[in-house]
């Protein structure tokens, strides 16, 4: 024990001195490090302190603002309108000194109004007038109640206009109201395919609502003017094709509350016109004996033959030896409809035929018998690389056609070869015996394994054991793969 304590004495003491001066120069450190501070503090300034930098100036923003009006509908006779104004500012900065002014719409009187915040405004010679502040992300909000003139039908509209000295101009707030007894229709139409191809059928659909009194057993007239470049095929609810004015008209009686619609299709047949050119509906309208016709904004589209993309890639990425490989194609159309599609993609050289699609000589091939605008499809085939490695595998030779006389051409792929990468390890257990080797087994064991992406044919393991007696039946391979 006493021996032992001693082998310890000399590693305390010098512990203990190097403690020692270690403290002792940290102190003279500490000391210089106050003397340099005390220093620092008493050298004079160079120079006075700059100025504080001022924020940068900004600006309120109400684009945001807006109006709204209760009811948007009203029969004629005298009626109070409601219009709820909100002056929104989004900008970083109160807006001091804003400005409201409106001024009434004709055929009505001003019956009260009313602000959120204080100031209340004022009106004076037909105009509403409030001069407040917004603040950062607030809103405002103007109430305003106008009565009708009992003899007015038509549309009411009221504009008022936010200024502040800040914006460059004023932003302007609008919301309008009819005034009517008798239902009257807005006019919308649509198409399909949203891309028409050449020498193919589109689909029209033209769409009334009612947005005036309700239509009871109405009569109305839809008509609408064939475009150019296109014939007549067919039309739906009772339509009818007129050849010298090249147009559809519809005859019915409707049904439509406020807001209801009702839908009138027919179909033309597009020509065999050039890739881009543009087809135009100028021309269509519905016409009822209590209102207005209210003709529909010139709506076009645009004829484009199919759009294909090719792209291909092999799975597994990169390609192994001595295994299957699979070559996914993927075609995308970003045109028209294209019609029987068929891709070819030639076989590499240097792999073998397996799978899929059809073979034809060297060529693999498949038919699609469509593909939509935006649709996309994918086709495979599959063949065997043999036991080569960092070889490369060119496919460069395939595209898709389509029966519109389209075609397109994949972009060159190179695929190098991989081989097996190995990774080996070892270790026993127990990791450590007494001398004299005991009487307990040390069971040693051997992991390898192949990373890929190849397969490895014909491998060899090497184990070599040193002070350590093994028999051949002392040995297994998990799983059973090859001979000890």
């Amino acid at each position: 024990m006493k021996k032992s304590i001693s082998k310890f004495v000399p590693r305390l003491w010098r512990t203990g001195l190097a403690l020692f001066f270690g403290l002792l120069l940290a102190s003279c450190w500490l000391s210089l490090a106050r003397n340099s501070t005390a220093w620092v503090h008493a050298a004079p300034l160079a120079a006075p302190l700059a100025a504080p930098i001022e924020p940068p100036e900004g600006y309120p923003k109400f684009n945001q603002s807006h109006m709204t009006v209760t009811p948007d509908l009203v029969s004629t006779g005298g009626a109070t309108l409601e219009y709820r104004i909100e002056i929104v500012n989004t900008g970083a900065y109160t807006g001091n000194n804003v400005i409201l002014t409106d001024a009434l719409p004709v055929s009505t009187t001003y019956k009260s109004s009313e602000a959120s915040v204080s100031p209340q405004p004022t009106f004076t010679d037909g105009v509403l007038f409030w001069n407040g502040t917004v603040g950062f992300d607030s809103t405002v909000v103007i109430t305003l109640a106008v009565d009708v003139h009992p003899a007015f039908e038509g549309l009411v509209t009221n504009t008022a206009e936010i200024s502040h000295t800040a914006l460059t101009g004023p932003v302007l707030i609008s919301a309008d109201a009819m005034v009517t007894d008798d239902p009257f229709f807005e006019i919308e139409k649509t198409s399909v395919p949203a891309i028409p191809g050449s020498n193919k059928p589109l689909t029209y659909t033209i769409s009334i609502t009612n947005r005036g009194q309700p239509a009871t057993n109405l009569p109305i007239d839809v008509t609408d003017e064939l475009p150019a470049d296109t014939t007549f095929r067919s039309a739906g609810q009772g339509g009818t094709y007129h050849l010298g004015t090249n147009s559809v008209t519809w005859e019915r009686s409707v049904n439509l509350g406020t807001g209801e619609s009702e839908q009138f299709v027919f179909s033309v047949q597009v020509g065999d016109v050039l890739s881009g050119t543009v087809l135009y509906n100028t021309n269509y309208q519905v016409e009822n004996p209590l209102s207005e016709i209210a003709a529909g904004d010139i709506y076009s589209v645009t004829v484009l033959d199919p759009i294909l993309f090719l792209y291909k890639e092999t799975v597994p990425f990169p390609p192994g030896s001595n295994q299957n490989v699979v070559y996914k194609l993927t075609v995308l159309n970003k045109g028209s409809l294209a019609t029987n599609l068929q891709i070819d993609d030639t076989i590499p050289a240097g792999v073998t035929y397996v799978s899929g699609g059809t073979r034809v000589g060297n060529t693999v091939r498949w038919t699609l018998p469509s593909l939509d605008t935006g649709e996309s499809a994918e086709v495979s085939f599959t063949v065997y690389i043999g036991d080569v490695a960092e070889v490369p595998v060119l496919n460069n030779n395939y595209q898709v056609c389509s029966a519109e006389g389209v075609c397109q051409s994949g972009i060159p792929l190179t695929s190098i070869v991989k081989g097996p990468t190995f990774e080996a390890y070892a270790f026993l257990d127990p990791i450590a015996k007494k001398p004299g080797g005991g009487t307990g087994p040390v069971t040693p064991t051997l992991t390898i394994k192949n990373l890929g992406p190849g397969y490895a044919l014909d491998a060899t393991a090497m184990i070599y054991f040193d002070r350590i007696s093994v028999s051949l039946t002392d040995m297994l391979v998990i799983p059973d793969v090859g001979s000890l």
